[in-house]
C-alpha cells in the first residue's frame, strides 16, 4: 500500500505544474501582445508623409514665354515624430511625333516673384517654400508654383504630370495628374 503522504505530494506537485503551465500560457501572451504594441508603436514612429492632390492648373506667361504651373498639395505627417519636405518637383512626361517619351523634372520656385504670383493668382502666404517643417499628425496645405520655358514643350504633346515629395529621410510620395487645365 502506497503512503497517503506521497499520494498528496503527487496530487500537489500535478496541481503546481497545472498552474505553472497555465502562468507560462499567459506569459508567453502577454510578451506577444507587448511585442505588437512595439511593433506597432516603433511603425509610428518611422517618418512618415503622405502627398494628396487638391488643385492644380497651368497658366502661359506670353510676356516671357513660360509656362506657369499651380499645383495645390497637402502633405500630411501620420507618424508619432517630425519630419520635413526635403523637395517637392514636377516631373513632366512628354512624347515629341511618334517618338521615345521623355521627361523634365522641375523644382517647386523658392523665390517666387510678384509677376509669377499675380499671374496665377495664388496668395504669396499659401505658397511652400521647401524645405518645410511638418509635425507629427499635423496637415500642411498650399501651393507648389513650378516654371519652364514654353519652348522645351514645341511640337510634344505632354502625357501626364507627376508631383513627387521627398522627405528628410529620403522617402518619396507622388501623385499623378493626367490632364492640366489651362487658365486664360
Amino acid at each position: 500500500m502506497q503512503d497517503p503522504l506521497a499520494s498528496w505530494a503527487a496530487i500537489i506537485a500535478a496541481i503546481a505544474t497545472f498552474i505553472i503551465a497555465l502562468l507560462t500560457f499567459y506569459n508567453v501572451r502577454v510578451a506577444r501582445n507587448s511585442l505588437k504594441l512595439m511593433e506597432q508603436r516603433e511603425k509610428r514612429l518611422q517618418p512618415s508623409l503622405l502627398l494628396f492632390h487638391i488643385n492644380s492648373y497651368m497658366k502661359r506667361d506670353k510676356k516671357n514665354n513660360s509656362r506657369i504651373y499651380a499645383i495645390n498639395v497637402g502633405i500630411t505627417c501620420n507618424s508619432d515624430t517630425d519630419d520635413s519636405v526635403r523637395d517637392l518637383s514636377m516631373k513632366i512626361y512628354f512624347k515629341r511625333g511618334s517618338g521615345a517619351t521623355s521627361n523634365v523634372i522641375l523644382p517647386t520656385m523658392r523665390n517666387v516673384e510678384k509677376d509669377d504670383i499675380d499671374q496665377v493668382g495664388v496668395e504669396s502666404n499659401k505658397i511652400l517654400v521647401v524645405p518645410i517643417k511638418i509635425g507629427a499628425h499635423e496637415v500642411v496645405n498650399g501651393w507648389g508654383i513650378f516654371k519652364i520655358d514654353d519652348e522645351i514643350f514645341s511640337g510634344s504633346d505632354i502625357d501626364n504630370y507627376q508631383v513627387i515629395l521627398t522627405d528628410s529621410q529620403n522617402i518619396e510620395s507622388y501623385f499623378e495628374i493626367k490632364v492640366m487645365q489651362e487658365v486664360a
